[in-house]
């Protein structure tokens, strides 16, 4: 009884895949959670557009500290929606946010002037502006305003 020999199956597409087609997976480089407007300020481009750099931090449990003593810097350049809520004076610093955003970079270590890798205090996470949105939460407790015979008494 003789074999006959097996051609070897060719498993390379026949068409190059696009990038549609590739993913087909989740998309893990997508940040979604809540944290607390840090920083925000307006800036101008060469060419006399604005935009708006806004910096957020959340609180990281890492098992061996308390929630503040970790945490995370998320970083945000735009002239989106962010930037429309600051000049409606709707980010002030200490305001709940929810971020939804594409992950551009993560920075966990800086190089100082002498050309020293240091490690910073507070890992930052870079979001890509133009795909962030943001869902408002509460205001730090310093601005929340009560409406007229709502205040709160003591009994």
């Amino acid at each position: 009884m003789t074999q006959t020999p097996v051609a070897p199956v060719d498993t390379t597409p026949a068409v190059e895949e696009t990038q549609e087609a590739r993913v087909n997976y989740a998309d893990l480089s997508m940040f979604n959670g809540e944290c607390r407007v840090f920083n925000i300020k307006k800036m101008k481009n060469k060419d006399g557009s604005e935009f708006v750099v806004a910096s957020f931090i959340q609180n990281l449990p890492d098992g061996k500290k308390t929630l503040s003593e970790t945490s995370m810097v998320l970083e945000v350049l735009t002239s989106g929606n962010i930037m429309n809520l600051y000049d409606a004076g709707r980010l002030p610093t200490g305001r709940r946010v929810t971020l939804i955003g594409d992950i551009q970079e993560i920075r966990t270590h800086y190089i100082d002037q002498q050309g020293n890798v240091r490690v910073l205090k507070n890992p930052v996470m870079k979001l890509s502006g133009y795909q962030t949105l943001v869902r408002l939460g509460a205001l730090p407790k310093s601005m929340r305003v009560t409406a007229p015979g709502q205040e709160s008494q003591t009994v």
